[in-house]
């Protein structure tokens, strides 16, 4: 059985009451009172609700489809699969509309209505706001709006503004779809997102926020009390997708959790030049939960002030800025908790400078590779156990690179090296450091300070290089090197450190017509806490 209800003008509306609904005795007029109750049954029912203001909508157990929700209107679906859509009307004239103080439950509301409640609610529910009249109708958007889908394998999609509102999945496979745009007379109207909170809920749920600015916005793949028990969620924030417009897309103050399960996050894209990259991220942070994460992070001009944390377990973390990486940090576990964090991989690419940035592998056997032009006043570190650390640059500039407890691997390459620091273990701990390999290079200058060393030739091809008695205090010394006592090694510098309990040996080493200087106003301190090998 197929009911259509109808609201009347004048009243009374059909199927209010005790009265059962009758099929299609009323016309579609539009609600012209305050407040206006629909009810529909356990069958299948048809509620059109055509523009009204401030509507109380409650469909029960049955498949519905309730279409022309407008203003701040209530509308409760039941426990069947039900389909809500905003707005449904298809005939001339159009016009616009908004919601503003809406309340879409698509399994009851929480608590008892006048009428009837809704105990242990499910079903799969489509919700959806992208207006698909073929009238010149325009949907302006949602403002201080609850959408609350319920449980189920449902669907919530919007193609414009949101403001301020909250958007639930809820128990079960769940799709979040907001902000693509809309087109009029074949030009798109771009949207934006603002201080709202987005939720998938348990399970596996898909999010995607696709506007030209997202702003003091909240995603996270469940909420705090199910997050321990999340699924595996993909959560994207992007311009409008396969476009490849060059999009105005601005991203601030977002915060992403992607709670428990192997989540996958995308915010912008790698590919720095694609039309749906984000042009700026700002003051942003974004977190992949328990369990190996995937997290990929592209901004097509800056990343500035932003954190990414990939918590607990393996995790991919990519970060990219087509320009500049300023400030912020990415860590591979968390400045809270590292027991549970296992090797991660880090890769962090910027086209002109990273400064102020502060990289954590944490725990586990990290890997991770830093590429700029400028690495300026950074910090980057290991963590405990074996990690592999490889850093590129044109100029390193006060920076310093630790690798911390554990048998790690330092590849450290640029044109210029100043006033930066190289530990195989750290400052603060060296009782627990293994023996690591540390590779310097440098095509131009490298300004250099060994501390109570030795220089020893401990290789032939390394002969007649030079030699310092050791004493208790830094040495600063030009070293020559003569041609013919040195064979082009395969990295332009190679510094060779040895721990033998007090005594420290240490080898320099440079190709032809190169020399290394001593330390004036900027220097390099190589920590003499690692074992390196050619």
């Amino acid at each position: 059985m197929y009911t259509d209800l109808r609201v009347c003008n004048p009243p009374p509306p059909c199927g209010s009451g005790s009265a059962k609904p009758r099929s299609h005795t009323c016309s579609s007029l539009a609600m012209t009172s305050s407040y206006n109750r629909v009810e529909g049954t356990d069958l299948q029912d048809l509620i059109s609700a055509v523009r009204g203001q401030s509507d109380s909508i409650l469909v029960y157990n049955a498949d519905d489809f309730v279409a022309g929700v407008d203003g701040d209107d209530r509308v409760v679906l039941g426990l069947g699969n039900d389909t809500l859509t905003i707005f449904g009307q298809s005939d001339l004239p159009g016009f616009a509309f908004s919601l503003n103080g809406a309340e879409i439950y698509g399994d009851g509301f929480p608590n008892a209505l006048e009428g009837g409640s809704v105990a242990n609610p499910s079903g799969d529910d489509s919700i959806d706001l992208t207006l698909p009249g073929r009238g010149p109708s325009v949907f302006l958007g949602a403002t201080n709006t609850l959408i609350d889908a319920g449980a189920g394998v449902d669907t919530i999609q919007g193609w414009t503004n949101i403001e301020l509102s909250t958007l639930r999945g809820g128990e079960g496979t769940d799709t979040i779809r907001w902000g693509y745009g809309i087109t009029i007379n074949g030009d798109r109207i771009s949207s934006s997102i603002s201080g709202g909170l987005f939720e998938g809920g348990l399970a596996e749920d898909t999010i995607v926020l696709q506007a030209n600015q997202v702003v003091d916005t909240t995603i996270r793949g469940a909420d705090a009390v199910n997050g321990p028990n999340d699924g595996d969620d993909s959560i994207v924030v992007e311009g409008y997708a396969g476009t490849n417009e060059a999009i105005n897309v601005e991203v601030e103050r977002l915060v992403i959790n992607g709670n428990a399960g192997e989540d996958s996050i995308r915010v912008g894209d790698l590919n720095t030049s694609s039309g749906s990259a984000a042009l700026n991220i700002r003051d942003s942070e974004i977190r992949g939960g328990k369990n190996n994460d995937t997290i990929e992070v592209g901004a097509r001009f800056d990343l500035v002030g932003s954190t990414v944390y990939g918590d607990a377990n393996a995790d991919f973390i990519a970060v990219s800025a087509g320009r500049d990486i300023i400030g912020g940090s990415i860590w591979g576990g968390s400045p809270d908790d590292t027991t549970d964090d296992q090797g991660d991989l880090i890769a962090i690419q910027s086209g002109n400078r990273i400064t102020g940035n502060y990289v954590q592998g944490n725990g586990g056997n990290d890997t991770i590779a830093v590429v700029t032009s400028l690495l300026d006043n950074s910090t980057i570190r290991g963590g405990k156990d074996e990690d592999d650390i490889t850093v590129e640059a044109d100029t390193i500039t006060v920076s310093q690179v630790f690798g911390d407890r554990g048998s790690d691997t330092i590849d450290v390459s640029a044109t210029n090296i100043q006033s930066s620091s190289i530990f195989g273990g750290s400052f603060e701990d060296t009782t627990n450091d293994g023996a690591d390999f540390i590779s310097v290079a440098a095509s131009a200058t490298i300004q250099i300070r060994c501390s109570a060393v030795t220089v020893v030739p401990t290789r032939s091809t390394f002969r007649r290089l030079c030699s310092l008695a050791a004493q208790p205090k830094a040495v600063n010394k030009m070293i020559p090197f003569q041609s013919e006592t040195v064979r082009q090694p395969t990295k332009s510098v190679i510094l060779l450190f040895l721990v033998i309990s007090a005594t420290t040996h240490c080898l320099l080493a440079a190709p032809m017509g190169l020399s290394i200087h001593p330390a004036s106003t900027a220097e390099m301190l190589i920590s003499p806490l690692a074992r390196v090998m050619i």
